[in-house]
């Protein structure tokens, strides 16, 4: 007896798939681009795969250049911070009292016998020199009457000359 093998027909000879859509052999054939827009697709994600890929890269291309900049920057801080202990034991060094006596002595500088110190302060009360300028000449005879025009103009031009300006050449 032989068994019955259940036969076998090629696909898209009246098959349908899973939800019932009649199977076609060429359509399953050419994949996902079935036409303009399918092909498009694939293409779209084909450049978006790329573009992924060249974000990454460049991102990771940053980063190492970013690393490789910390790492001379750390390493100009520290020749920085190197030099300026040096400078600071320097200026330690040379401003050291008894090494500037040395040197002075070395130079032939002798310490005086007497130190003198003069303090100056404010300025000692009394008229500014525009004040007392201003007084020599009110205190010249004649200046307590009423005077004309020709005397005015002519105290005008002697304090515009002798004071500090316009301001202290005004006409009284």
């Amino acid at each position: 007896m032989v068994a019955a093998q259940p036969s076998i027909a090629p696909i898209g000879h009246g098959q349908t798939g899973a939800m019932g859509i009649p199977l076609d052999r060429a359509r399953l054939s050419r994949g996902v681009s079935a036409g303009p827009a399918g092909k498009l697709m694939s293409l779209a994600l084909v450049l978006l795969g790329v573009a992924l890929a060249m974000a990454f890269t460049f991102r990771a291309a940053v980063f190492a250049q970013l690393g490789y900049e910390v790492a001379s920057l750390t390493e100009e801080l520290a020749a920085v911070e190197n030099e300026h202990r040096r400078l600071k034991l320097e200026i330690a060094r040379l401003t050291d009292l008894e090494r500037v006596e040395r040197e002075a002595m070395r130079l032939g500088l002798v310490r005086p016998a007497e130190v003198r110190l003069v303090a100056l302060g404010p300025e000692p009360p009394g008229p500014s020199l525009a004040e007392a300028r201003r007084a020599r000449l009110d205190a010249r005879p004649g200046m307590g009457r009423e005077v004309g025009w020709f005397e005015r103009a002519g105290t005008w031009l002697a304090r515009l000359i002798m004071g500090g300006g316009p301001a202290d050449a005004q006409i009284r």
